[in-house]
């Protein structure tokens, strides 16, 4: 095998690694902004469709 085949694939396994690192993390951060008892995220994230405005014509 060359080297750069071998680094290639050195590469790809750090990305994928950093790649879970950031999820785990922002997974955790979530976990941490959600408090235990309170409505789904969703509602949060997301207004009613009724309270936007209908797009301008």
């Amino acid at each position: 095998m060359s080297s750069r085949v071998l680094l290639r694939q050195q590469l790809m396994r750090e990305q994928a690694q950093e790649q879970e690192r950031r999820e785990a993390q922002q997974q955790a951060s979530v976990a941490q902004l959600r408090p235990t008892e309170s409505t789904p995220a969703i509602s949060v994230t997301m207004p009613p469709v009724g309270a936007r405005p209908p797009p301008a014509q």
